[in-house]
């Protein structure tokens, strides 16, 4: 892959999944007990859904990375195509923005994990912003 066309990529990805996080809290705040008989479960069936979510946005992050790997872009990786185990693993670690892995990423797929380590970073805020909104209204309702 390309420099210009994984910058691109990069960024549109991690649009696509800022719109898709802001739904999935709108989802959450549905759901989640707004009455105070059960204020006592909001902060964790928030926490809950919150460690679902950002599971699930790893795993589809990691099978699109597969995919830019194993096939779109096999030059992406350096050495042989990874399992989905080092997939999974690579995308956690940008995600949490922690950066450090033994696969070495090349050329646009770097740019690629950067805006994933940015997306994550800045989800990963987000829903630590949702999360203690929801523990001050539980906390309010005691």
């Amino acid at each position: 892959m390309q420099p210009v066309p994984g910058f691109f990529f990069g960024f549109v990805l991690a649009l696509a999944f800022g719109v898709a996080h802001h739904f999935s809290l709108t989802g959450i705040l549905k759901v989640a007990p707004h009455d105070g008989r059960r204020g006592h479960s909001i902060a964790p069936l928030t926490f809950s859904a919150l460690l679902v979510l950002h599971t699930a946005e790893i795993v589809l992050l990691a099978a699109l990375n597969q995919w830019i790997a194993g096939g779109w872009s096999p030059d992406a990786l350096a050495g042989p195509a990874p399992s989905f185990t080092d997939m999974l693993y690579l995308t956690a670690i940008s995600f949490t923005t922690l950066g450090y892995t033994s696969l070495d990423a090349v050329e646009g797929f770097r740019l690629v994990l950067m805006f994933e380590a940015l997306l994550g970073f800045m989800l990963l805020t987000w829903s630590a912003t949702f999360l203690f909104s929801a523990c001050q209204k539980s906390w309010q309702q005691e």
